[in-house]
């Protein structure tokens, strides 16, 4: 089972054919992700299990909390604080 705690990384993809990003874990397992958005709605996912678009608003704790959990191991910018509507 993945979880947020075992996350390496996180970090762009330096290779031209392979565009997007990538979690990585202690273990050594990966998952590609396209868009940075993505990145925060599905380490939602992973530490609490389901995720909706109220998890991204403005308010929501779990942000924070996943932020503080990455500390080191992510780039700031790669999570936003809140996001609005996802269309």
């Amino acid at each position: 089972m993945l979880k947020i705690e075992d996350v390496k990384k996180i970090y762009k993809s330096n290779d031209k054919k392979i565009k997007g990003y990538f979690i990585e874990f202690n273990d050594g397992r990966k998952i590609h992700l396209t868009k940075r958005r993505t990145i925060i709605a599905l380490l939602i996912l992973i530490k609490y299990g389901e995720g909706t678009e109220a998890d991204l608003a403005k308010g929501s704790s779990k942000i924070p909390e996943i932020k503080k959990t990455l500390s080191g191991k992510i780039p700031d910018e790669y999570i936003q604080d809140f996001y609005g509507d996802a269309n």
